[in-house]
């Protein structure tokens, strides 16, 4: 059986990433050789902000042509840096189990920022939501690796990072750091935040049957809602709003969404909606935020 080449950024919690899915897919297929491929994308190269390179979206542009030019059978993505829509021949051929969806704020306990405080980070929405329950606080953008952001602590008070590359590279553990969860039915997350999208070519039936055994039913169908909504707001990675689905246990999906005007703070709304997963919750929810954001003095 020739090896499974699963490819990914060269940044370390793109690396564990990968490292993980390798590990699922072993434990799956014993036999299975697995070749784990790094490489550089562009959005790693620049050195300008997020916004200004067109989203994170960047990151995962360049793996997704060279999964398409057979350069890898794989590509591991974090779920919330992909655009809404595969590009053609490409498709999600496996989520794993998700891992904790909320944000953190490392550096200050979050009740108790100071009036004021200065918070760096490189998300449209998490400085909205801090404008929005911290009105009168500084944003300045950050970026880099996980190592690069926090080094950054020595000059602001505070940072925003997903609790799930905190649990997955051990921070806590790492650096003597105060991280506060923030609870995510109330700062809702990214659309697939801790969530990991392992994509494939439509074409290659035999790494399609090579990942079905790790596609995790809960987490893809609350995937797929989120991204619903992502795609029905016209919007990507870089859209100052987020949404957090959970499947409950009659197997409908509670989808929680947040939509802001600019990053801040000023025009916010949320809402929820809870439907079967055929009738497309998390769409229905972005329509619905859309007017809500409109009618509260959105563009």
């Amino acid at each position: 059986m020739r090896p499974l080449r699963v490819l990914s950024r060269e940044s370390p919690l793109a690396i564990l990433q990968a490292e993980i899915v390798a590990d699922l897919l072993g434990q799956q297929h014993p036999d299975l050789g697995i070749e784990l491929v790094q490489r550089v994308s562009t959005g790693d190269q620049s050195t300008a902000t997020i916004a200004e390179f067109g989203g994170k979206a960047a990151f995962a542009l360049n793996l997704q042509e060279m999964l398409l030019a057979c350069e890898a059978d794989v590509v591991v993505h974090s779920a919330k840096d992909l655009q809404p829509t595969c590009l053609d021949g490409l498709m999600i051929g496996a989520v794993p189990e998700r891992e904790d969806p909320a944000d953190a704020i490392v550096g200050v306990p979050w009740g108790e920022v100071p009036e004021g405080a200065h918070f760096k980070t490189g998300s449209a929405r998490r400085a909205a939501l801090v404008q929005h329950f911290h009105p009168g606080a500084k944003i300045e953008s950050l970026r880099g690796n996980i190592d690069t952001r926090l080094d950054q602590l020595k000059f602001c008070d505070a940072i925003l990072m997903a609790m799930a590359a905190i649990n997955r590279m051990n921070i806590g553990e790492r650096r003597s750091l105060v991280v506060d969860r923030l609870d995510p039915d109330i700062f809702i997350p990214q659309v697939g935040q801790g969530t990991l999208a392992v994509e494939c070519r439509i074409d290659d039936s035999r790494t399609r049957e090579l990942l079905a055994p790790i596609d995790h039913t809960a987490s893809r169908l609350a995937l797929e809602a989120e991204r619903a909504f992502l795609r029905a707001m016209d919007g990507d990675c870089s859209t100052p709003g987020g949404a957090y689905a959970t499947v409950e246990d009659d197997g409908q999906i509670l989808i929680r969404g947040i939509l802001a005007n600019g990053n801040d703070g000023e025009h916010v709304v949320t809402d929820t909606e809870t439907a079967h997963p055929s009738a497309d919750p998390g769409a229905t929810l972005a329509f619905r935020l859309k007017d809500l954001l409109g009618a509260d003095g959105g563009s």
